[in-house]
């Protein structure tokens, strides 16, 4: 966007409090990113700014585009001559690393730090990772539940084994599990629980008076009137119409039951029974009005009225005939209080946990941040510190982080009657059409009541006496000038999907928003026109057959017809066409996505496509630590750190490591008798003498590996059993092979992080794994590299926030809302609500059996839960329709009925089937008409406007439908694998970095210092660069040892990068006392000022924000052959581009830029090891840099080349290097006698 719409320069106004709702495609990232640059240019301390995101990845991206942002206007500044204003851009963008960007966990947790005392806590308290918190609600729950079913008090005992008994451990566990790790919910039980039984149950009678009878008395009494008419005409009367009028007392008991003000369970049975008799004489079983009634009313004009409201008829009649008793709700109460009082127990033991050990879960940091802000002075105080909060996709907050956001500005805080109402100020923005994370806690209402206060701060502010701004007009106490903006153009969608979006989601999404279910506002088209291209809508049905039907379908299945549609489309002479920067080109199957509302189906679907030789993956589901790969990889590392277990063996032996079939296994089992699994193969092979097999093999790796596993780093230690086990070999043929080997990647980069967390210990690493596994923490899978041509397979939850050109929404049909009464549900109104067990009566049996019943508490909970659902249903429709750019293919499977009609549709795609003309079953193209808002020119313009949607159909072919792929002539089904190896032993030698770069040099002055023990001879480079101080009588390596030493605690004394003096000049000290030798204060001086002026380089303050999380002094092993490779790492950094970089400090006294080029070659091999261990420790990215940084040369604000060299190497490269050492490592490992006679 070269310039911004009307609307998105209203969204950037800051002068009020603003809500922004954005469309799909809206650019309102773009807009909030706009808003934080224009506070910085009109001087707003960047410190007093707060940006708050939904994820860290947000936030992280945010904070690069307000930095490109900043880059583009220093760059237009310079060229502009602007100087003065350069230099303003340049130091905001040098202090960029403390913007407050970051997740509200994250900002909450920065100020309860400044606020301990307040907040009662320990001010290094920890946060809890999300597998920390899970394992100690369980471990407490479990403990809990011991300690009562134990108690000495009997009743407590008895009562908590009843209720265990009754709805089972696993289910009271699960309830208490939720409401512990959500403390919205558990808020809201602890309020609903203050409250009398009496009154909970009066509100329930009050909502079913509200929505259930209330509106079925107009109704009633016009089907009243209606038997009337029927009763005094002279036609001739059926059964049922002569049962309708012997019923019409009942029905007049039925309107004065209805009429009563004050009802009891006993009026409400009496009112079920009346309803329910009255529906069977007017309906069928299946729903519809009874055909010869029909007749008669339709004789007598009274069709209207008795069919007329049937919706309302159908929904009271849906409730009273499901409920089975009215009498029970109070017995709900009382197990309820029981669990609430567990809950309490638990939430009371897991505090007393939390506080002994220092820390807070995520809920507690919210929680403590609300309760600080209840004390006027601390809230003052903070309040004081942020003039502007802006909150990013906001339709994903829930009810506690509305009042966090509230109570911080300083205008949410005050009365409304306040004048001041305008000395802080909110900015939030969001689409409520795209809130469809109900499942993590987000609550779409939240959205519509921060929007209305905000109006309300505005309206008291009296910002509606400005009517221009920035040159815009607004109308006088309109929306806009309250600060309710919308951001209703779309730069995304070509205008046929946006026509289709709108016809769609404006007739099933309610014109303004109420409760659950939020209001549409039409998208206006913005995309560039151009002439060449235009988008699409299709549709493909496929053909599921009826269990019962024994006849062959007509068409494929819907997985079957998009694969066959999809080739026509992107292999045929014809394909999709696409626009891609102004550039019309054929689309690639890399342009396409297909998008489903539940993941279990895109298994399925990808191996249909893999039969069409379709490239296609299934990236980043949760199952992470539950899949297979990770699995073997746990039972490998537990069985090396206990080889007893041999569940573990067992699990190793016949995963793709070794492919031990179970024959052999028992063949093992029975043939020794030693204890364990291990001890028996081991056995097993001397006994039979193997020399070769997958026994043999087995034993010869894990025999190597196991005295070497605890030596070894975990990363290395995980790199050399997959290369030992020839693992990656064994998967690249398997089913998706791509995402195993890029979640083994993930679990080393765990691994890595583990042990630079303080644990180190194979034992520990693997614990933690079998626990996160047993937790079942979600945990994505590893990305997987998106830039190859392949389409991915996604669920429409994990399609949010992202863009294709080519987007097929499929399996549509399918996942209908249902009202699930499940045995204990959470409601917000009831509380804890359970069915009510009794024992009844088996009617098959003898026996009696536990029974559950729907009461009208548990009924009205579940409909609570329905009405939600469905209104979430819309938005996630939505949201698959919005992910379009150029074309949007719908995909659907439609069963036909025993009358060869097709049955009643579900789901997603009986939403969007009633704009539908008849007959699209059969193949008839689907015709929509309408009007489109368009922007042109800058100008809003309103065109009629029409699509043709095509409906694809694909006959069934048995020999399609069974397709297998030929495997081309050549190319094997099955790779073969040698499983044979080179006896070898480890011999332990250590090779490092500067033996290899001093074998490269001289190999003589290697062997002569390495292999024989001489000291060497003086360098001549070492002699004209070594750090020479007069002041100091110690040599120059010793002083770049004390440098190495202080930049190792970098983060100690560059802090949010600025140095902080006092704390640098201790921490030198610090490095100098310990070395237990007299150091000139000329030596610590230099130290001082050489480590200040690294600080202030700006390769560091570009890195500031990295350096605490930076490694420093790292050691890593990594065996070659006999041996192993050994490096030692200065620093190990992140970059902007989210990369590690390694930095290595050179001390030496160099004097030009000369000096530096002639050192970098010098340690060219050195960077060539430090290249080689690298990419092997970060094998996902695809190129590296490596710097010497000069520490001589640093000086204020210098620049990367006046003081470092970098070298920077690919992944092509990267072989190159790797083949150069494994070259180097031959060479150096020959015997002295070898070289000189070669020399």
């Amino acid at each position: 966007m070269s310039q911004f719409t009307r609307e998105q320069s209203l969204a950037l106004l800051t002068d009020r409090h603003v809500a922004v709702t954005a469309n799909a495609g809206s650019g309102k990232t773009t807009v909030l990113v706009e808003r934080f640059v224009r506070l910085l240019l009109q001087g707003v301390d960047i410190r007093s700014i707060v940006a708050i995101t939904f994820t860290r990845k947000a936030a992280a991206e945010m904070r690069l585009r307000v930095a490109h942002r900043l880059e583009n206007e220093f760059v237009k500044a310079l060229e502009s001559g602007n100087e003065k204003h350069a230099i303003y851009l340049r130091h905001l963008r040098e202090r960029l690393n403390i913007a407050q960007i970051s997740t509200i966990h994250s900002f909450c947790a920065q100020i309860l730090r400044d606020y301990p005392v307040e907040a009662k806590i320990n001010p290094l308290f920890t946060a809890l990772d999300e597998y920390d918190a899970a394992t100690l609600r369980q471990e407490t729950i479990a403990l809990v539940a011991e300690e009562c079913l134990q108690s000495d008090d009997k009743e407590i005992a008895d009562t908590y084994y009843r209720l265990f008994r009754l709805y089972g451990i696993e289910t009271i566990h699960s309830i208490v599990n939720s409401l512990l790790k959500d403390n919205e919910k558990l808020t809201e039980i602890h309020d609903i629980y203050k409250k009398t039984d009496e009154e909970i149950l009066a509100l329930r009678f009050e909502i079913l008076e509200i929505n259930i009878i209330q509106p079925f008395r107009i109704p009633l009494q016009s089907i009243y009137e209606a038997i009337i008419v029927l009763k005094q005409s002279d036609i001739k009367h059926n059964s049922y119409s002569t049962a309708l009028v012997y019923f019409l007392p009942n029905i007049d008991e039925l309107l004065s039951l209805l009429a009563e003000t004050c009802k009891e369970e006993s009026h409400y049975t009496r009112i079920a029974e009346i309803i329910i008799q009255l529906y069977e004489l007017l309906f069928t079983t299946s729903g519809d009005p009874r055909k010869n009634l029909l007749q008669l009313f339709d004789k007598c004009n009274i069709t209207q009225n008795i069919y007329g409201e049937y919706e309302a008829f159908q929904r009271i009649y849906s409730f009273v005939s499901k409920v089975e008793s009215w009498y029970d709700d109070k017995e709900i109460l009382d197990t309820a209080r029981i669990i609430y009082d567990f809950l309490q127990r638990c939430s009371e033991r897991i505090n007393q946990e939390k506080i002994y050990l220092s820390a807070l879960d995520f809920n507690d940091l919210q929680q403590k941040l609300l309760l600080i802000l209840d004390n006027e002075e601390v809230r003052y105080d903070i309040q004081k510190h942020y003039s502007y909060i802006m909150v990013d996709e906001f339709q994903d907050t829930n009810k506690i982080q509305f009042q966090l956001t509230s109570k911080l500005i300083y205008a949410l805080s005050l009365p409304l009657e306040d004048k001041d109402a305008l000395h802080s100020n909110i900015y939030i923005v969001g689409d409520p059409k795209q809130s469809i994370y109900r499942f993590r806690g987000a609550d779409v209402r939240v959205f519509e009541s921060a929007k209305k206060a905000i109006i309300e701060l505005n309206k008291k502010a009296h910002v509606a006496d400005k009517v221009h701004i920035n040159n815009i007009e607004i109308d006088l106490h309109s929306r806009e000038q309250f600060g309710d903006i919308r951001l209703t153009t779309t730069f995304r969608l070509m205008p046929e999907i946006a026509f289709f979006v709108n016809t769609v989601c404006g007739s099933i999404m309610h014109q303004s928003t109420t409760g659950y279910f939020v209001g549409y506002d039409n998208t206006i088209c913005s995309r560039s026109y151009n002439p060449e291209h235009k988008g699409s809508v299709s549709l493909i049905i496929g053909e599921k057959v009826r269990e019962d039907s024994h006849e062959p379908p007509v068409h494929v299945q819907q997985d079957h017809a998009l694969a066959r549609h999809l080739l026509h489309v992107v292999t045929s002479d014809t394909p999709l066409q696409i626009e891609e920067k102004g550039n019309v080109r054929p689309v690639q199957w890399s342009d396409c996505v297909v998008v489903a509302r539940k993941n279990d189906v895109l298994d399925s679907l990808a191996m249909t496509l893999r039969q069409y030789n379709i490239p296609c993956y299934v990236p980043q589901g949760k199952r992470f630590y539950t899949r297979q790969e990770i699995r073997d990889i746990v039972a490998y590392l537990t069985f090396l750190a206990n080889p007893a277990d041999d569940f573990a063996f067992t699990t190793i032996a016949r995963s793709p490591f070794f492919r031990i079939a179970d024959t052999e296994l028992l063949d093992v089992f029975y043939a020794t008798e030693e204890i364990s699994l291990w001890e028996k193969c081991v056995r097993y092979c001397e006994i039979h003498d193997l020399k070769k097999g997958n026994i043999f093999n087995l034993v010869q790796v894990l025999s190597e590996l196991l005295p070497l596993s605890s030596r070894l780093s975990l990363p290395i230690l995980l790199h050399t059993l997959l290369e030992k086990s020839d693992w990656f070999l064994r998967v690249q043929d398997t089913k998706d092979a791509e995402r195993k080997t890029a979640n083994i990647q993930k679990l080393i980069a765990f691994a890595r992080d583990f042990e630079s967390s303080g644990f180190n210990g194979l034992f520990e690493f693997s614990e933690r794994l079998n626990a996160l596994i047993a937790t079942e923490v979600q945990e994505s899978d590893a990305q997987i590299e998106s830039s190859r041509n392949a389409i991915p397979l996604i669920t429409i939850h994990s399609s949010k926030g992202l863009e294709f050109p080519v987007v097929i929404v499929y399996d549509m049909n399918a996942g209908d809302i249902k009202t699930n009464i499940q045995q204990v549900m959470i409601d917000e109104k009831f509380g804890i609500v359970c069915k009510p067990v009794v024992v009844q009566q088996n009617p098959s049996h003898t026996t009696k059996q536990l029974t559950s019943l729907v009461t009208p508490l548990t009924l009205l909970s579940s409909m609570d839960n329905s009405l939600a659902e469905e209104a979430e249903m819309e938005r996630l429709l939505y949201v698959a329709l919005t992910r379009a750019k150029d074309h949007l293919i719908l995909v659907a499977n439609i069963t036909r009925n025993k009358d060869n009609l097709p049955t009643k549709t579900k789901g997603m795609f009986s939403m969007v089937e009633h704009v539908f003309d008849d007959g699209y079953f059969y193949g008839k193209p689907i015709t929509l008409h309408g009007d489109l808002s368009s922007m042109k020119e800058g100008e809003l313009v309103q065109e009629n406007f029409s699509i043709e949607i095509p409906v694809i159909r694909y006959f069934f072919d048995s020999d399609i439908e069974n397709y297998t792929p030929i495997v081309e002539k050549g190319e094997q089904s099955e790779r073969e694998i040698l499983l044979d190896t080179i006896e070898a032993t480890y011999r332990d030698e250590q090779y490092s970095a500067t033996k290899f770069s001093t074998f490269a040099e001289d190999a003589m002055s290697y062997y002569i210092h390495y292999a024989i023990g001489l000291p060497p001879e003086t360098d001549s480079y070492d002699e004209k660069y070594s750090y020479h101080d007069e002041s100091d009588s110690f040599s120059g390596s010793f002083a770049g040892q004390l440098i190495h030493n202080v930049m190792q605690l970098a983060p100690q004394w560059i802090i949010e990068g600025v140095c902080d003096d006092e704390k640098l000049e201790m921490t030198v000290n610090i490095v100098c006392d310990s070395q237990e030798r007299f150091i000139a204060d000329g030596l610590k001086q230099r130290v001082l000022r050489e480590c200040k002026a690294i600080s202030t380089t700006e390769l560091i303050q570009r890195h500031a924000v990295y350096i605490p999380t930076a490694k420093f002094e790292e050691k890593y092993y990594y065996p070659i052959e006999n041996d192993f490779l050994l490096a030692v790492f200065d620093c190990i950094i992140m970059n902007e581009k989210g990369e590690y970089e390694v930095w290595d400090w050179k001390t030496n006294a160099i004097r030009s830029d000369e000096d530096m080029d002639m050192l970098f070659q010098k340690y060219m091999t050195q960077l060539e090891m430090y290249a080689y261990f690298a990419m092997k420790l970060f094998p996902q990215q695809e190129s590296l840099t490596l710097r010497l940084l000069f520490t001589r040369k640093a000086q204020e604000n210098a620049s990367d080349e006046e003081w470092s060299r970098a070298l920077h190497i690919d992944k092509k490269q990267y072989q190159v290097i790797e083949q150069k050492i494994q070259n180097n490592y031959s060479l150096i490992r020959q015997p002295l006698q070898s070289l000189l006679t070669s020399a």
